[in-house]
Formats: structure tokens, sequence, C-alpha cells
């Protein structure tokens, strides 16, 4: 009995102690919808994950996930241009940005999701078949 009341005391101590894990927002910080005037925003939202990126020094991952109707081709041309925007012209070290293909599709329009970290921090739909719009006028 003695024993039986140490396991568990020694049990409680070990799941009091324990820290608690608390699953991830499926809501990203913003969205915006593959329409006309998404690269204004798309634009504004890039400019600002980057230069919490760089503040932070936390990793960008991004992932392009396809609709169902959509080759596989368009989506490896959005990763693609995602990872130039951040790399090439907002100035991303190329080791702080991850890419990767969703296996998965959506039934809707396919998407890129940028994180910071392990926040969702911007999806950019697009419409189907064709490309996102990350860049808008007096980009450097």
């Amino acid at each position: 009995m003695k024993l039986l009341n140490f396991c568990l005391f020694v049990i409680l101590i070990v799941l009091l102690t324990q820290p608690r894990v608390v699953a991830q927002s499926v809501s990203p910080k913003y969205s915006v919808e593959g329409l006309s005037g998404s690269c204004e925003v798309n634009n504004r939202y890039i400019d600002e994950l980057v230069g919490e990126a760089k503040k932070t020094k936390e990793r960008i991952f991004v992932i392009a996930i396809p609709s169902q109707k959509e080759k596989y081709k368009i989506n490896g041309e959005r990763l693609g241009y995602a990872l130039t925007v951040l790399t090439q012209i907002k100035r991303v070290d190329f080791k702080q940005v991850t890419a990767a293909t969703g296996i998965e599709t959506t039934e809707k329009n396919g998407r890129v999701e940028f994180y910071l970290g392990s926040q969702l921090f911007l999806v950019s739909f697009a419409e189907k078949n064709k490309q996102i719009c990350l860049l808008c006028c007096d980009t450097p």
C-alpha cells in the first residue's frame, strides 16, 4: 500500500511540473483573398513579416498548397515566387527561410502560408491556376 501511494504521489508531481502543451491557433494573423487589390495588401503584410523576422531572428516557413483541381506545377511556381520575393527582393537571409509544398489539396483556392516561427502569420490565396501577387507599386 505504501508503494502504491508513493507511486501515485510521484506521478502526481510529474504531471503537475510538466509544461503544458497548448494547440496552435489555426487562424492566421492576416488572410488575403486572391482578388484585385491583393498585391498591395500582401506586400504590406510581407513587409511586416520580414521586419518581425529580422528583428526577432525567427525563421520564416513558407508552405504552398494547391487546390484540388490545380496541377502541382503552379504550386511550385507560387512557392518559387514567394521565395524569390523574400530572399532577393526583401533581402531575407536564405538560411532564415524554409520552404515546402503541401501534399494535401484544398477544396477552394490554392494558397501560400507564411509562418513566423511556429505562428501562422499570413495566408495568401490564389485564383485557380494563377500566380499569387505579393508585390506592388514602389517595391524596391
